[in-house]
């Protein structure tokens, strides 16, 4: 079994001769570069989290409150005590 036709049963997808060329194209442009990357050597090299030379800078977490309960639920379909009202979704 070729390697398309495998990964067309794995993903449960049927393709017509003219998509499978093209997958074996894409297939081999990607497997060439692997190639080519794979002949870098990266012994002494440092792992990268980002390429961009930034620190994340977060804010102080402040609670604010912006809207009362009666402000958040004036607009609901339904409430009961409070909360919003919803179809049981679980028996």
């Amino acid at each position: 079994m070729d390697e398309i036709a495998r990964y067309e049963m794995i993903v449960k997808i049927h393709l017509t001769e003219a998509e499978r060329d093209s997958v074996s194209r894409n297939m081999d442009f990607f497997r060439a570069g692997f190639d080519e990357l794979e002949t870098i050597d990266t012994e002494n090299a440092d792992p990268l989290v980002t390429v961009l030379d930034i620190i994340n800078i977060m804010r102080e977490d402040i609670a604010v409150k912006n809207l009362s309960r009666d402000e958040i639920l004036w607009n609901a379909p339904e409430s009961y005590d409070g909360f919003f009202r919803a179809p049981r979704t679980i028996i």
